[in-house]
């Protein structure tokens, strides 16, 4: 039995700080305080557990009278293992048995609680899982600075395209014809120095030297020209502009 429900019995007792006054005038409520102990508990009690379970609120002796009175009424039994020692338990008989579609429907109920427990254990796990990641996003009044910055930094690069416009910039078909006119001339370029490798072929044969040699001779910036020629097309990497390698002849 609850601390509070013995103190309310003693404190109906009439005595002083919730203790009883006497036995004699509260054998009564000692023996229903008992069998409410004992049935709730319902595991064997000697006297000091019994006076323990209690609370201190009644004596041992009231106790021990107690418990040999529901003794006497059939609702305790005991087991004596000496003159000193006795044990008392909740006669089983007195319990009464729960039906067994009764007791089934009880189980069905847990188990239905049970698994809606595990749901909304589930439920609360989530939930603290996306409070977490709501809480380590930035504050509100972070974002909304961020947003401001942004948009100030909008505002600049379209005042910058605006000035270039008013500067005269080439439209875009202009520029794609610009870049079509360059493209043409590098090609003719390339044709014409190949056209002049291959006499410098010939005069190499003619005069018995390497195609390195010649080339030294006539000054040919080969690599130079090779790599400005690079530099426009990574440059315009819209622009696709087939590039026409020279072809070497073998060295001799």
């Amino acid at each position: 039995m609850r601390l509070n429900g013995l103190l309310t019995l003693a404190a109906e007792a009439g005595g002083v700080d919730g203790a009883p006054k006497s036995f004699n005038d509260t054998i009564i409520d000692f023996q229903r305080a008992v069998l409410e102990m004992m049935t709730n508990s319902n595991t064997p009690h000697n006297l000091q557990c019994a006076v323990d379970r209690l609370a201190g609120v009644y004596t041992k002796t009231q106790v021990k009278k107690a418990l040999e009175a529901l003794t006497a009424t059939g609702d305790l039994t005991y087991t004596e293992f000496s003159s000193a020692s006795k044990v008392w338990v909740l006669n089983q008989e007195t319990i009464d048995v729960m039906p067994q579609e009764e007791l089934n429907a009880m189980i069905q109920s847990n188990q239905e609680l049970e698994a809606r427990f595990k749901e909304l254990t589930a439920a609360v796990a989530e939930a603290k899982a996306q409070h977490q990641k709501l809480m380590a996003q930035p504050p509100t009044e972070t974002l909304k600075e961020e947003c401001a910055r942004y948009q100030a930094q909008l505002e600049t690069v379209k005042e910058q395209v605006a000035e270039t416009k008013a500067q005269g910039c080439l439209t875009e078909p202009e520029a794609d014809a610009l870049h079509a006119e360059y493209a043409k001339i590098m090609r003719m370029w390339h044709k014409r120095r190949q056209a002049l490798k291959d006499v410098m072929g010939d005069m190499g044969e003619a005069m018995e030297k390497t195609d390195a040699e010649i080339e030294e001779m006539a000054r040919m910036e080969i690599e130079e020209d090779i790599e400005s020629y690079k530099a426009y097309v990574k440059e315009f990497p819209l622009r696709v502009v087939k590039k026409v390698v020279p072809r070497r002849r073998a060295q001799r």
